[in-house]
């Protein structure tokens, strides 16, 4: 452990060594899966107004926040880490304010429809489509990321 170092890389060290980029990539799907999911189950309630499709996608919705306000520290530690002035690095800021907005926006959708998840209104629905172009843009450079990742090493 190097005392000189800042607190959150002799946590890194102990901690988050073991997580390589792989297992982050691994972490990242899991939301991305859950919204996709969600604006599926969106789209199936508008088409069927059957209630139950709404609750399936408050709840699947429900996860991909959890598991993406999880693996978001987790990611940006990653990326501070990376050298500066790299393409990697650019690509994986870009990353990172994409699912951010990604982020914002299902989170906006959730805090709308969670009163009446039962039925949501068209706001929630299109915050939540919204996102989900977003998403693709980030699915999109998640991939550019892992590249240039692969290319630094």
């Amino acid at each position: 452990m190097n005392l000189n170092a800042p607190l959150w890389q002799n946590w890194r060290v102990k901690g988050i060594h073991a997580l390589d980029a792989t297992t982050l990539q691994t972490l990242w799907v899991f939301p991305l899966s859950f919204f996709a999911l969600s604006v599926w189950f969106d789209v199936i309630y508008l088409a069927s107004n059957v209630a139950f499709w709404a609750k399936a996608s408050f709840g699947v919705m429900t996860l991909g926040l959890a598991g993406a306000f999880l693996s978001a520290p987790l990611a940006w530690l990653e990326w501070h880490e990376m050298p500066r002035k790299t393409a990697a690095r650019r690509a994986g800021l870009w990353f990172g304010l994409t699912n951010t907005l990604v982020l914002v926006l299902f989170a906006g959708s959730w805090v709308v429809r969670s009163g009446r998840y039962f039925d949501p209104n068209y706001l929630a629905i299109t915050y939540s489509f919204l996102a989900s172009l977003f998403l693709v843009a980030a699915a999109w450079l998640g991939g550019t990321f892992a590249e240039k990742m692969k290319a630094s090493h």
